[in-house]
């Protein structure tokens, strides 16, 4: 590999994962803000069904900066089961949704995955 495909491979990969530290605070500020409210009301049914799922994503996300693959396989699993939940709950009409909470974590975990040292 010469050393700017390296350094491109490189980019992308942190640039991907920033991105996924990114969407990881802004939705834990929103789970604190109005999802865990919501919850303690019994409003947010439908967040309940998939917070395990994106609580994996999240921590496949810090995982993968000590264990690469691991975390890329916790956070891909885990955007995948995501968008499965809002698929099961509402169909296309989720679609928007489903790629705000997949694409941040899928496209990481993949780009870990394929990057060869």
């Amino acid at each position: 590999m010469s050393e700017s495909k390296g350094s491109l491979s490189l980019f992308i990969i942190w640039f991907s994962m920033a991105i996924s530290v990114i969407a990881s605070v802004l939705f834990l500020i929103f789970l604190v803000g109005e999802g865990i409210p919501d919850m303690l009301r019994g409003k947010a049914k439908e967040l309940v069904a998939f917070l395990p799922f994106l609580l994996l994503a999240m921590a496949g996300c810090g995982l993968s900066f000590f264990k690469p693959k691991p975390g890329a396989i916790m956070m891909i699993v885990g955007a995948v089961a995501i968008d499965v939940v809002l698929y099961l709950q509402a169909g296309r009409a989720q679609f928007g949704i489903m790629v705000v909470y997949g694409l941040p974590y899928i496209f990481p975990g993949l780009a870990l995955l394929f990057y060869k040292k």
